[in-house]
């Protein structure tokens, strides 16, 4: 009964990780208009990780950063998670 728990609470942390430095970057890095502070930023992340799934995050996180800042790019990388979403 503790290991589905135990990869829940991985899942999470996981997450969490990720959703943090990707935030990291857009807000402080790239200084993105749309996420004001790290905590917008980080729950919007957590939203899209509950409807299209970590991975889907991860690769978004990839993408930003290949993106350099340049934000038609960062659009582009949403969209692909705005995608996946919508399977």
């Amino acid at each position: 009964m503790r290991t589905p728990f135990l990869a829940l609470l991985a899942f999470g942390c996981a997450t969490d990780t990720v959703c943090y430095d990707l935030c990291v970057e857009l807000v402080n890095g790239c200084e993105v208009a749309a996420y004001p502070d790290l905590a917008s930023c980080q729950q919007g992340c957590l939203y899209d990780a509950a409807r299209a799934g970590p991975a889907v995050v991860q690769r978004e996180a990839e993408c930003i950063v290949d993106a350099s800042c340049d934000p038609f790019a960062i659009i582009e990388c949403q969209h692909e998670v705005d995608a996946a979403a919508a399977r």
